[in-house]
């Protein structure tokens, strides 16, 4: 986003570049994502409506400037009809 080296970027430079990414994708609703960032390392919590938003909000995380790590702890709204561990239960399956 900013051309600021990534070394130089602040935690609240890089939770206000994920939250303004967040807020741009329609898919999400930003109100529901809590950004924690610690010298690059960005977490990710609160509720979201799907799997695929889950990854699309890791996933534009991942490229704002200055991330080093993301660890995506979104959980899938219940509500929504989706169960929280969608990808494990599938590799259960398979085997």
């Amino acid at each position: 986003m900013p051309d600021e080296p990534a070394a130089t970027r602040s935690n609240d430079l890089i939770a206000e570049d994920i939250l303004a990414g967040l807020e741009a994708a329609p898919e999400i609703d930003a109100t529901e994502v809590d950004i924690d960032v610690d010298r690059g390392v960005v977490a990710l919590n609160g509720t979201v409506d799907t799997y695929a938003v889950k990854e699309l909000a890791g996933a534009i995380a991942q490229r704002v400037a200055g991330v080093g790590d993301v660890h995506n702890r979104l959980r899938i709204r219940k509500d929504a009809g989706v169960l929280p561990d969608v990808r494990f239960k599938r590799l259960r399956i398979a085997k």
